[in-house]
């Protein structure tokens, strides 16, 4: 076989092993994995994020929680493990006592927050300034936002929303039908019975800002929940404490926070405040002191702030 024929027979075989090749390649294997494209994880955007609901809780948290009603919520929870810090307002449990503090959360250092490396930061829709909080967004930090606010309703709907965020649903409904069935009971036991007194609470931190309660306030809101009156009612909020005004209330009892009444002196430094040591409160010294996160923080302890102040403020007064 000469050059030229030894060269078209090679060329040949080659030219039917490749379509044998081909042909093989073309046919079905049954033996092969068919590709699935793994799932995309949802992008979690907008001003404040929030995890999603149905995504179960296994890794351990650490969290931030600004605002003491907040706060008091994750530990009633049972997270208190996984709160790394708090804000100047979180004051119970006893535990927060010695977790770092990370200012008032209304006047917030976002590089104080980042140096505890948290995961999360709860905080109510008055926390800011706004600037703090973009500026954790954008280190990757999530912000779990839930209404502020007073009253049973507020308290409850805080409640579920901090449950919901941390995947503590079940916890959080436990929570809130122990709070209003002890208020459900608590009301069911006032119908009937006489008025409650006419109560003129005073907010004070020093001589130098003395503030009295009129109605929509979260001292008018736990007066009535107690089943008591507000001895003012003509405005709305809070106003500087006046001796016209005092007197003209002519109220029965006086409620004002511990860290207020200490503030000013104790009893006899308010009694001392122009107009109040004329009053029904003021000559029989009906003064009712009370913890001011129970009181108006409007967090677990609603119901029990409640019914507590009822009986301070109907107890008998003692022999001066």
């Amino acid at each position: 076989m000469n050059l030229n024929t030894q060269t078209l027979h090679m060329l040949s075989l080659g030219s039917a092993m490749l379509t044998l090749t081909l042909v093989m390649a073309c046919q079905p294997n049954s033996a092969q994995t068919p590709k699935v494209d793994a799932p995309k994880a949802e992008s979690n955007t907008g001003a404040i994020t929030q995890p999603p609901n149905d995504t179960p809780k296994t890794k351990k948290e650490r969290l931030v929680v600004l605002g003491g009603a907040l706060t008091e919520t994750v530990y009633a929870l049972g997270l208190g493990d996984q709160v790394v810090g708090v804000d100047t307002s979180s004051v119970y449990p006893e535990q927060t006592q010695a977790l770092p503090k990370v200012g008032y959360h209304k006047r917030l250092s976002a590089e104080s927050l980042l140096s505890l490396n948290p995961t999360q930061v709860l905080l109510t829709d008055e926390a800011g300034p706004a600037a703090a909080l973009e500026q954790l967004q954008q280190a990757g930090v999530t912000l779990v936002q839930v209404p502020s606010g007073y009253g049973q309703s507020k308290a409850t709907e805080r409640i579920k929303a901090i449950a919901k965020a941390l995947g503590q649903e079940a916890k959080g409904q436990e929570l809130v039908k122990h709070i209003d069935d002890q208020l459900a009971a608590h009301k069911a036991s006032l119908k009937g019975a006489p008025t409650g007194p006419k109560v003129l609470f005073i907010y004070a931190r020093g001589h130098r800002v003395l503030l009295v309660s009129g109605t929509n306030t979260a001292a008018d809101e736990i007066l009535t929940l107690a089943g008591a009156q507000n001895a003012i009612t003509d405005f709305e909020g809070f106003k500087p404490l006046t001796p016209e005004a005092v007197i003209g209330a002519t109220p029965e009892a006086i409620l004002i926070p511990n860290k207020g009444l200490k503030s000013i002196g104790g009893i006899d430094g308010l009694l001392k405040l122009p107009g109040l040591a004329d009053t029904p409160a003021g000559k029989t010294r009906k003064v009712v002191t009370f913890d001011d996160l129970k009181l108006l923080g409007f967090g677990p302890r609603t119901a029990e702030a409640a019914i507590e102040l009822h009986k301070k403020l109907n107890a008998p007064q003692p022999t001066q």
